[in-house]
């Protein structure tokens, strides 16, 4: 049996915390800058390619499909049929990874095999989030690959722009290995203060946009799964009563024989305590991640009634040769320009965006930070709950009521709840339905005359 799992300091647990809500900060105003572009566009655009791809056709007449891909197409023209077969192989690798490794394999296996997924995780979040905080300038459009297709956002860079070093994809990748590299190096050694950066890191990363976004629909699909937790807290304290209670452990009960404890099919290999503590990392920026999402849309909704977002002419930057964006009215460089049809906007800088008040957004981010104060020192009160913020996104029960709570109460006494409740977001429209079909019947009719 392994060690138990380091319990965190109040200092790191400060640090962690500390840098989650900045990273929520510095995502709300990226989120809006990606707004200000993508709100303008113009979703009449034209296929890049007007045409469906021909068939690869054998020499006995047979199309071409790979097999794995036929049989998932075959198990997967129902929506029930997919989910269940989506669910299928979901549980057969859960089995595999929870159950069936653990008896079968060695803890030094399992180090090997946890520790390369967690360095090409943590590899993969280090790269995403320097590429976020330190982005090259680009330009948003909608795209349509065919016909028939669905809308899809496609980013590309400004071109004819000399990239700053973390902007270099190479410098880029090496940085984020080095980082993957000291994180893992500091967890192996009992060092625990680089590992404060990586759940800040975690939120950089994670922000869910929908082609509509509501922003009651996301308060109450938080909501809902903070009641989850929040109904697990007692069901879990109810069961531990009853067994300390009821059920208390016998001093006379002779103890396991040795010959007991060696046999094969009793031992389940673990993966060491301080590869475990950089693996659930991730539950302290869970406890983050879901608030933030309504702390990021109130942020727009704030800057919506002060700023109306409108197509601009693109300025020159100094003699560069290209363009950077002021997407954004009410500022001072404000000019209207037409609009062409399936043009690009640029995404603007973060520095471009001005000032607006925002109240909502501050009792939220208040109301966030005092909540995961008291779960940083809840321990100390409680020492039974020590190590409760990195063994399990418990505290998700108490960082989402409060930021809705903190954002309800501020706007009833501004007298917009209603507004704000009923704020709505539209970031890919829906396409129209007759467009679609008769695209795929122009599709089909292709690929039987070609076949």
């Amino acid at each position: 049996m392994s060690a138990p799992l380091p319990v965190p300091s109040l200092g790191w647990s400060l640090s962690a915390f500390s840098l989650c809500i900045g990273a929520v900060l510095f995502k709300s105003q990226q989120q809006l800058a990606v707004w200000t572009a993508v709100s303008t566009l113009d979703a009449n655009v034209s296929p890049e390619d007007p045409t469906p791809p021909k068939p690869v056709v054998r020499s006995d007449g047979e199309t071409n499909r790979p097999i794995l891909r036929a049989i998932y197409r075959r198990f997967t023209r129902s929506k029930v049929t997919g989910f269940l077969f989506t669910l299928l192989i979901m549980a057969s690798i859960m089995f595999l990874i929870a159950w069936v490794l653990p008896r079968f394999t060695t803890t030094l296996f399992l180090d090997i095999f946890w520790g390369s997924v967690q360095f090409w995780l943590l590899s993969s979040v280090c790269n995403t989030a320097i590429s976020t905080i330190v982005p090259k300038p680009q330009s948003i459009r909608y795209n349509l690959s065919t016909p028939a297709s669905p809308l899809t956002f496609k980013r590309e860079d400004i071109p004819n722009l000399t990239p700053t070093l973390l902007q270099r994809p190479n410098i880029r990748l090496a940085t984020s290995i080095i980082l993957s590299f000291a994180t893992l190096g500091s967890a192996f050694e009992g060092y625990d203060g680089v590992l404060t950066i990586i759940p800040a890191l975690w939120v950089v990363n994670l922000a869910v946009t929908f082609p509509t976004m509501r922003l009651k629909r996301i308060v109450q699909y938080q909501m809902a799964i903070a009641t989850v937790f929040a109904s697990i807290v007692p069901i879990i304290a109810l069961v531990a009563w009853i067994g300390e209670t009821y059920f208390p452990p016998s001093s006379s009960s002779p103890s396991p024989s040795p010959e007991i404890e060696d046999e094969p099919s009793t031992k389940i290999a673990t993966p060491s305590p301080w590869l475990n503590q950089v693996m659930l990392l991730f539950n302290v920026s869970y406890q983050i991640i879901p608030p933030a999402m309504i702390i990021y849309q109130t942020y727009r909704y704030e800057f919506s009634k002060t700023h109306s977002l409108q197509v601009v002419e693109p300025e020159f930057d100094g003699g560069l040769g290209t363009t950077l964006p002021i997407g954004l009215k009410g500022s001072s460089t404000e000019k209207t320009a037409p609009k062409i049809a399936g043009a690009p906007n640029v995404i603007p800088p973060l520095s471009s965006i001005p000032a607006f008040y925002h109240p909502l957004t501050n009792a939220a981010v208040i109301a966030l930070s005092v909540v995961c104060l008291g779960l940083a020192i809840l321990p100390s009160i409680v020492p039974s709950t020590a190590g409760m913020i990195t063994t399990s996104p418990i505290g998700l029960a108490g960082t989402t009521p409060a930021v809705v709570c903190a954002i309800t109460l501020t706007s009833l006494w501004n007298g917009e709840f209603k507004s704000w409740w009923e704020y709505s977001e539209i970031w890919i429209p829906k396409r129209d339905e007759a467009t679609v079909d008769d695209a795929r019947d122009v599709e089909d009719v292709e690929k039987a005359i070609e076949s």
